[in-house]
């Protein structure tokens, strides 16, 4: 396998553990940062692959570019099941919000007034609905 593109899987690889081994946050941006982080260092092992499959490569170079496809892979599963979980959770936070809100109205309020009262619990169920749907962007 041509050693730069050893060098720079390598690189690719050792960043993503760092990163992993010290990402201990559990916050929703930093988890998209992760997911993001995670899949750009998969594309690179994907790319290793496709740039190791050449008439020089040995069967072993090629397993060995695959076993760091592997390890990207899971390693962006992982932080794709962390957003997914956020947006989830997001989700189920704002429902639980807006039915709260509206459970609690004052069963005098003009429906214009309950309106008024709802409109924030709403739009945060609505953003959260959209996050939910919404693909990751890297």
């Amino acid at each position: 396998m041509n050693k730069h593109i050893k060098s720079a899987l390598a690189l690719a690889f050792g960043a993503s553990l760092a990163l992993s081994a010290t990402a201990c946050s559990s916050s929703p941006a930093e988890n998209e940062a992760g997911a993001c982080t995670a899949y750009n260092d998969f594309v690179a092992a994907v790319a290793g692959v496709q740039a190791t499959v050449d008439g020089s490569s040995s069967v072993g170079e090629i397993r060995e570019a695959r076993e760091k496809v592997a390890t990207t892979y899971k390693e962006l599963e992982g932080n794709l099941d962390k957003v997914s979980a956020d947006r989830k959770q997001a989700l189920a936070d704002s429902w639980e919000q807006l039915n709260k809100k509206i459970e609690d109205l004052d069963k005098d309020l003009s429906v214009p007034e309950a309106k008024a009262a709802i409109s924030d619990e709403l739009a945060a169920l609505k953003s959260a609905q959209t996050s939910a749907n919404t693909d990751l962007k890297c």
